[in-house]
């Protein structure tokens, strides 16, 4: 083979030929050509072709010297496995994370009422997220597929027993159930737009959710440093924000470990008093005793994570309503938790109520879905 017998050379020639009409007038055009292939001669044929037909297309439609260096392509954006948090949503309404087990949430942050139970079994004057874990009567399932008209609501539930698919109510009332990382999530509105914009919102936890909340956690031995100690040697009034985890020990074998059941974020003042308070905690010195007559299940363990400029440390209350007192663990540190502490931690979705007006039938294993 000749020098001048290169197959790509010859491809490109007639290529560039073929355009010859097109392109703008360059005497040195083909001289830049022939002078760039023999230096890269020894480059792959396909790598070749396909510099001559970005070559081309770039004379033809934009009237450049091949001389000009071309800029390389930027490499595309990998999709993002979690949506980016944000404020508004695309119907114009403000938006919060709601997590629950191994799913998250996006939902209007106007929907402020929490109800631990079965849905749609309790009054409410405004929308709700609902949790079915922990309620205690879990014997008992809802007697109603939806609530009257006129004591009707929006709501976001967790872990109902509604199967997956859309159901039509009167008055133009619609609620679609979703299963997402094997959590049924459903949804009820008047607004297709809104009912759809929360379930496609439906993401899994995959590590932690936007809180920094695990679906599950391990036990005390994870935490190996006194809060307390490192809370002194930090400037309390420059905590920046709290998270709050709440998860829930029933149902699940201790080598799983709890569950998640909310996850929230405090700043300001609220996240600064909660910091305060809790490192203000006594050391605890005797063994609570429950209630008589009280049962739970599984109790809370709530997940505390302060941050500050110079620190970030976690720690434990362990509550549950049997007890009159609460213990804050820290690895082998435990402390007694105040009442006014534990108010500090249930607020937003770590308080949600317990209805005394749910209509409720007995539940077995033969009750079909609503």
């Amino acid at each position: 083979m000749t020098p001048h017998d290169d197959p790509t050379e010859n491809l490109i020639t007639r290529t560039l030929d073929d355009h010859a009409a097109d392109a703008p007038s360059d005497a040195g055009l083909l001289t830049g050509v022939h002078t760039r292939l023999r230096r890269r001669r020894n480059t792959r044929v396909l790598g070749a072709a396909v510099l001559a037909c970005a070559a081309v297309a770039a004379t033809v439609t934009a009237g450049q010297s091949l001389n000009s260096e071309v800029s390389p392509a930027k490499e595309p954006v990998a999709p993002q496995t979690i949506p980016a948090a944000r404020t508004q949503s695309k119907t114009g309404l403000s938006l919060r994370w709601e997590s629950y087990k191994t799913v998250q949430v996006l939902v209007p942050a106007s929907w402020q009422t929490y109800v631990s139970g079965p849905a749609p079994c309790s009054l409410s004057s405004g929308p709700v997220i609902g949790r079915l874990s922990p309620w205690l009567d879990r014997e008992r399932g809802c007697a109603l597929a939806v609530l009257p008209l006129a004591d009707r609501q929006e709501y976001l539930w967790f872990d109902d027993v509604q199967k997956p698919g859309i159901k039509q109510y009167d008055g133009d009332w619609t609620e679609e159930t979703r299963e997402v990382a094997g959590v049924h999530v459903s949804v009820l509105s008047q607004s297709d737009a809104t009912r759809r914009e929360i379930l496609d919102s439906a993401t899994p936890i995959l590590t932690t959710d936007k809180y920094g909340c695990p679906s599950r956690i391990g036990g005390d031995q994870a935490f190996q440093e006194s809060s307390s100690r490192r809370a002194r040697d930090a400037d309390l009034r420059a905590v920046s924000l709290v998270s709050i985890c709440e998860y829930w020990g029933g149902g699940v074998s201790p080598v799983q470990g709890p569950t998640l059941l909310s996850g929230s974020r405090l700043t300001g003042d609220a996240a600064r008093a909660l910091a305060t308070e809790l490192t203000d905690a006594t050391p605890h010195t005797t063994t609570p005793e429950a209630l008589p007559g009280c049962t739970d299940d599984g109790g809370r363990t709530f997940v505390v994570t302060i941050t500050s400029p110079v620190a970030s440390w976690p720690s434990r209350l362990h509550y549950s309503p049997c007890f009159p007192s609460y213990r804050i663990g820290e690895g082998s540190t435990q402390r007694t938790a105040s009442q006014h502490l534990v108010d500090l931690i249930r607020t937003g979705p770590h308080r949600p109520s317990q209805p005394t007006d749910l209509i409720l039938i007995p539940n077995n294993k033969t009750t079909p879905a609503r």
